[in-house]
């Protein structure tokens, strides 16, 4: 599995990033965007042509793009917390739509050993924060809940190896 991104997905990203947050700072929102860039630049879709069709299919044609960059980066995977409106595209499209939750279930299904490591690496950022939410916790508030499950059995696992 690797990421993929258009520049129109993150800026409809940053965009509903700001509506949600209207106090947030620009680093919370264009760093974050930046962020990802510099982290994945080879995963950027571009030259991707949106269809007429695809407008005009009686779907949301706000979604229309990301179809396109998904059909043209031949992507396996869709992650999206819109699943209703892309659900009518999936039999017509080889990729397959999950949310964020289901994907990252996913990965912690088959690549475990990859999920207990990042688990390893994010308890100290979690630790320096006494006051604020567990990892499990952040987890669940990202709309994350199944995957926040599989984490605290980790986290149990870990704290039974004495790894934490």
């Amino acid at each position: 599995m690797q990421l993929r991104w258009s520049e129109d997905v993150l800026a409809e990203f940053v965009y509903h990033l700001r509506k949600k947050n209207p106090s947030a700072s620009e680093e919370q929102t264009g760093g974050l965007r930046r962020r990802i860039e510099m982290t994945c630049p080879e995963a950027l879709i571009s030259n991707y042509l949106i269809r007429e069709d695809l407008v005009q299919s009686g779907r949301d044609k706000f979604d229309a793009h990301v179809i396109a960059a998904a059909e043209h980066g031949g992507v396996d995977y869709l992650v999206t917390e819109n699943v209703k409106d892309f659900q009518s595209f999936a039999d017509e499209y080889e990729f397959e739509i999950y949310t964020a939750d289901e994907m990252l279930c996913l990965i912690n299904e088959r690549r475990p050993d990859v999920v207990r490591t990042v688990i390893q690496r994010q308890l100290p950022y979690w630790a320096k924060r006494p006051k604020s939410k567990s990892l499990y916790e952040a987890l669940e508030d990202a709309q994350a809940p199944k995957f926040a499950e599989k984490v605290k059995i980790q986290l149990r696992r870990l704290a039974i190896l004495g790894a934490y």
